[in-house]
């Protein structure tokens, strides 16, 4: 029951117009990982394609569903997700998935958390040093002592 919106990887989408590929084919590929270390390792994705055609303001996207009511939404380019009607096309409801995850720093407040749509939400950081990441004590600082600001140099109260 999970909706996974979205996944870049404009490789898988060539490949799949490659292959003539349609709604209903067989979908087995490694997608995503390709970016860079924070984009972390490409995933076998094993299932069947839904869709293909335009969706998520794209001229070509495809809808790979797979294992138990699971759909994962392949794009172009990266692309934030800040609200739900964005994710409403073809045969995709996000009413219809128990889960909606969403790759957003705070872009998808608004449309999810200010809304009352998500009645819960769980922010995941990638791990490791990247630009965008929470932690920015995990970056590699080469002209600040972060031990001289805030937060870091504020004692523990135990």
């Amino acid at each position: 029951g999970v909706l996974l919106a979205t996944l870049r990887d404009e490789n898988a989408l060539n490949a799949l117009a490659e292959q003539g590929a349609e709604t209903g084919d067989p979908f087995s590929m490694d997608v995503g990982g390709f970016m860079g270390p924070a984009s972390g390792t490409p995933q076998r994705i094993d299932g069947t394609i839904s869709y293909i055609g335009e969706g998520v303001g794209f001229d070509q996207v495809a809808v790979v569903e797979f294992g138990d009511n699971n759909a994962l939404i392949i794009t172009p380019t990266l692309k934030q997700v800040t609200v739900t009607g964005i994710l409403k096309f073809g045969p995709v409801d996000p009413d219809d998935y128990d889960v909606v995850v969403v790759k957003s720093r705070v872009h998808f407040r608004r449309g999810f958390d200010e809304t009352g749509y998500a009645k819960t939400i769980f922010v995941v950081d990638a791990p490791g040093p990247f630009i965008g990441t929470v932690h920015l004590d995990a970056l590699p600082w080469k002209n600040v002592q972060l031990s001289d600001y805030y937060p870091w140099n504020t004692p523990r109260r135990d």
